[in-house]
């Protein structure tokens, strides 16, 4: 099922029949040729919800605010993306499709300069090293979260050490917007549901002001949000 922003996953609404699961930065929800499209058993990639306590993180250079890396309790690496939230980038060396998505980012919060995006982005990867510099829990059912080829990356839910959801902190402090694979959550809430809960915490961290919505130019954000649908309908032409 695809939301108006992001993607739901078949899990969202306790789904178990064959299904493609479709994952975009693009909020307008068009196709763009860098789409991710992939097919899993919502029974296995899409099923129960492991629980890992006492991870670590594991600091790396390519890591940002909503993925990356952490040991989890048996010693093993694993590259984490969050669900339900989408960080600005800030490694974009030569990727043309990176490079897209930190242009639609930056015009979706409405940021003039590629700078402060990209400064926004190394805020909001700061920020997650300090949410979890304790150690945390992650919940995974070990969905493929694709992304770069070199690492191998799963969706999950991860909570703080105060047991906070990341992702709804992320947003809350207007770090990451409500985007992206969303999945019913570990207390049952469905994953459209949670995706609506995370974009009203949008809107809340918007009208505060809060991190990338302090740079917001909101004159030229509406021209901003149209450039990128017209370049995502380009694309897709």
């Amino acid at each position: 099922m695809k939301s108006s922003r992001g993607f739901i996953s078949p899990c969202a609404r306790g789904g178990s029949a064959l299904v493609a699961a479709v994952g975009s930065c693009y909020p307008s929800g068009v196709m763009s040729r860098w789409l991710i499209v992939f097919v899993a058993l919502a029974g296995s990639a899409f099923g129960q919800l492991q629980k890992l306590a006492n991870c670590t993180l594991a600091p790396t250079e390519w890591a940002d605010g909503d993925s990356f890396q952490v040991r989890l309790p048996d010693g093993k690496l694993q590259t984490i993306r969050l669900y339900g939230v989408d960080c600005i980038e800030i490694h974009v060396q030569g990727d043309d499709s990176s490079a897209r998505r930190l242009r639609d980012q930056r015009r979706y919060f409405g940021i003039k300069e590629i700078l402060t995006a990209k400064a926004v982005g190394e805020e909001a990867k700061q920020e997650t090293a300090r949410l979890l510099a304790k150690p945390f829990t992650v919940l995974t059912a070990f969905a493929d979260g694709r992304g770069d080829g070199r690492f191998s990356r799963v969706y999950a839910f991860v909570e703080t050490s105060d047991g906070r959801d990341l992702s709804e902190t992320l947003v809350s402090k207007g770090l990451a917007r409500a985007f992206g694979v969303v999945r019913q959550l570990p207390d049952g809430t469905q994953g459209d549901e949670w995706q609506e809960e995370l974009k009203d915490l949008e809107l809340t961290a918007a009208r505060s002001g809060l991190g990338a919505w302090k740079h917001t130019d909101w004159a030229k954000l509406p021209e901003f949000r149209k450039e990128a649908r017209s370049e995502n309908a380009e694309l897709d032409a």
